[in-house]
C-alpha cells in the first residue's frame, strides 16, 4: 500500500531499518518491528502486504544510506578505469565498513527477488562500464563483459560474503583505505 504512505509507514519502515541494524536480518521480526514503530501487526501488512515485502525495502534504505549512488552517477569527469575503480571503492567500503550492509544486500536480494534497487543500479554501472570499454572497435563485448564481471566478482565477493577472509594477509587490509584502493586497481589493471 505504498499509495498511503504516511507517518505510520514512515515509522515502520524506519523500524524496520533499526532492526535490520541491530538484530540482523533473522532478528527483525514483526513483533519487534511493530514496537518499536509504535503500530500493531497488522498495519505492517497494510502498507507493505508481507514481512518479506517490508524487509526488503528497509534493506534498500540501509544500503543506500550506506553508498553514494549520486556521486557515482555523476562522476563523468573521469575516465571508465578511473570511475570504475571509484564505484568499486565506494561499494566495497560501504560493504566493510557498515556492519550489515552485506546482511542487507543479501537479504534485499532474497526478499525482492533480482529486480531490487541495489541490483539495478549496480548493474547499470556495470553496463555503463562495458559500453564504454566496448566503444573501441577493437575491443570484443563479450570479452569486455566477462573482464568486467570479473573484477566485480574479484573486488566485491570479499567484502560481501567473506568480509574477514583476508585477515591473515598483511598486504591485502581491504579496512584501510590506501590499500583499499591499492587492491581495486591491481584487479582492475590485470583482469581489464
Amino acid at each position: 500500500m505504498q499509495g498511503k504512505h504516511n507517518a505510520a509507514y514512515d515509522r515502520i519502515l524506519d523500524a524496520a531499518v533499526e532492526s535490520l541494524e541491530t538484530d540482523g536480518l533473522g532478528g527483525a521480526t514483526t513483533r519487534a518491528i511493530a514496537r518499536k514503530a509504535g503500530v500493531n501487526i497488522a498495519s505492517i501488512n497494510y502498507y507493505f502486504r508481507s514481512k518479506e515485502n517490508l524487509l526488503g525495502k528497509a534493506a534498500e534504505t540501509l544500503i543506500n544510506r550506506a553508498f553514494d549512488w549520486d556521486a557515482l552517477e555523476e562522476s563523468d569527469d573521469m575516465d571508465t578505469r578511473d570511475r570504475l575503480v571509484y564505484g568499486l571503492n565506494m561499494l566495497l567500503e560501504g560493504a566493510l565498513t557498515y556492519n550489515e550492509t552485506p546482511e542487507a544486500f543479501i537479504g534485499s536480494l532474497m526478499q525482492s527477488g533480482l529486480n531490487s534497487l541495489v541490483l539495478r543500479r549496480v548493474q547499470s554501472f556495470m553496463r555503463r562500464v562495458v559500453n564504454e570499454l566496448s566503444e573501441d572497435g577493437d575491443a570484443d563485448r563479450d570479452a569486455v563483459e566477462m573482464s568486467v564481471s570479473q573484477v566485480f566478482s574479484a573486488v566485491l565477493l570479499p567484502g560481501m560474503l567473506l568480509p574477514g577472509i583476508y585477515d591473515d594477509f598483511e598486504g591485502v587490509d581491504l579496512i584501510d583505505p590506501r590499500r583499499r584502493l591499492q587492491y581495486i586497481r591491481y584487479a582492475v589493471d590485470r583482469l581489464l
